[in-house]
């Protein structure tokens, strides 16, 4: 392309100030296409293996969580599960010690009635 062009006759035709701006214009252009070539391409190319390294990842990411959801559900059943039981000893427990309480009153209102019955039957006491 270059080896083409008569430089005499370029200076001739556009001046020696249009001949260094077509010079320049020519350099801008050469620099852009090894910018393109050697820069902008493989910047490119690693950025868009990058992108796709992010959503494997990030599909990744999604199945973790979505088993960690799942495991998390596993573990609120199983802690409720136990929460019904403690639940459940617990009521156990205080009808125990109610039952034991009324227990201990009717053993204990028995045994004064006995021994209010005895007191009646002993000589010289006055009901």
């Amino acid at each position: 392309m270059l080896a083409d062009i008569d430089y005499v006759a370029l200076v001739q035709q556009f001046g020696i100030m249009g001949s260094i701006l077509v010079g320049v214009l020519l350099t801008v252009y050469r620099a852009g296409k090894w910018i393109g070539v050697h820069i902008l391409q493989p910047v490119a190319e690693r950025h868009i293996a990058f992108v796709e390294r992010l959503e494997k990842i990030q599909l990744e990411h999604g199945a973790t969580l979505k088993e960690l959801s799942h495991i998390q559900q596993q573990q609120t059943e199983i802690l409720q599960a136990q929460v019904v039981q403690l639940t459940a000893l617990h009521t156990i427990a205080r009808e125990t010690r109610d039952d034991a309480v009324k227990g201990r009153s009717t053993a204990v209102d028995q045994l004064s009635k006995e021994h209010a019955e005895i007191l009646r039957r002993l000589p010289g006491h006055k009901a």
